[in-house]
């Protein structure tokens, strides 16, 4: 799904 992967793209940049 689009959103399960805009979550975790937003996670990673959140994380750098």
């Amino acid at each position: 799904m689009k959103v399960l992967a805009v979550v975790f793209v937003a996670c990673i940049v959140g994380a750098l």
